[in-house]
């Protein structure tokens, strides 16, 4: 499986319980962090996600970007802003 395919919050919470193989890169530079963040909050529309739902996309984030829980509020409130037209 590839990160690409996951489409639904269910698969992410698959992704995040299983111990089957997926093929991914970890970011290694802060624009790069930034840009998956980005992409991932337009796919699962995270703006409109119950708690629950963003819980499972944060959880999902944490673990394919190596960010402390600590540095993605910050980057995922930042991009956040960025996405509904805020500057920050």
């Amino acid at each position: 499986m590839n990160i690409n395919d996951l489409k639904t919050i269910e698969q992410l919470e698959q992704f995040l319980t299983s111990t089957q193989a997926i093929a991914f890169v970890v970011a290694s530079s802060k624009q790069d962090i930034c840009r998956d963040i980005q992409r991932t909050q337009v796919i699962f529309k995270y703006p409109v996600l119950d708690k629950v739902s963003k819980g499972v996309v944060v959880r999902f984030l944490i673990k394919i970007t190596g960010l402390m829980p600590i540095n993605r509020n910050s980057i995922i409130l930042n991009t956040h802003n960025i996405i509904i037209g805020h500057n920050v």
